[in-house]
């Protein structure tokens, strides 16, 4: 995917990094999280936001990214100077481009408003990516570029997601390389995830590898039934040629602090 803005984490394309989730909330909006692996605090996030109620800005430490918005483009830059372009067109985002690089995604919708694919291209198309969905909910991911696919099985409780709390969170982490504030983005998801279930197949070198995923989530809620915190519990197995290598598992947290009005 287009690296743009690859240095800072909550917007990596990295596949195998746990990206920090954005919630937007109809009166409430996050301006904080917090990530903690294994109890230990990793990452502190400050949003804040413009006059509209969309986010301007996203500071990690001393690194910002930075959002500017007109009727058909979203602009954002770091702190690196790294520039993304985003073309809208009805208020959905169909294309991000890397000022001055030559790869960009394209994103599709269905006849329902909900996003349904992604393609990267760079130099000719690289990685295509189909999201299905049912009940109103995303419920499966797949990326396919030669012989390396990826799928994802979505579950979810029966919590109404009115934050869309972890729907950028997924698809930043698996289909879109460069942040887009969820509004843009088409229709979310009605509840909240409960588990993941990933499968990773690529062969390489005559040899079959396959990566066997399990995500489960779990919430606290505060009087007002806003998400103040979520846990994350993943459990992963590693194969060559079905000989199990690899058995590990991951712990982490999110904690959200609100301004609402």
């Amino acid at each position: 995917m287009v690296a743009a803005v690859a240095a800072f984490s909550i917007v990596s394309c990295k596949k195998d990094q746990t990206e920090d989730p954005i919630i937007v909330a109809p009166d409430c909006k996050v301006t904080k999280i917090e990530y903690y692996d294994d109890n230990k605090l990793e990452e502190t996030d400050n949003i804040t936001y413009d006059a509209n109620g969309k986010i301007s800005k996203i500071v990690e430490d001393k690194y910002a990214l930075n959002f500017t918005y007109s009727a058909d483009k979203i602009s954002s830059v770091n702190s690196d100077n790294e520039k993304v372009e985003v073309t809208l067109l009805n208020g959905r985002a169909i294309k991000s481009t890397q000022v001055g690089g030559s790869a960009y995604d394209e994103y599709t919708y269905n006849a329902d408003g909900y996003l349904s694919g992604v393609k990267y291209y760079n130099g000719g198309l690289k990685d295509t990516y189909v999201l299905s969905y049912t009940n109103n909910n995303l419920t499966n991911i797949t990326m396919t570029n030669g012989s390396y696919t990826d799928t994802y099985i979505f579950e979810y409780n029966s919590d109404l997601s009115s934050t869309n709390l972890f729907r950028i969170n997924l698809i930043i982490n698996q289909v879109i390389n460069d942040f887009i504030p969820v509004e843009f983005l088409g229709k979310s998801s009605k509840n909240n995830i409960s588990k993941v279930t990933s499968t990773t197949n690529y062969t390489s070198g005559g040899a079959s590898y396959k990566t066997e995923g399990i995500i489960t989530y779990t919430y606290v809620k505060d009087v007002d039934s806003k998400v103040t915190s979520a846990t994350l519990v993943e459990a992963y197995k590693d194969f060559k040629n079905s000989s199990l290598v690899g058995n590990y598992t991951y712990n982490s947290k999110y904690n959200f602090t609100y301004s609402c009005k």
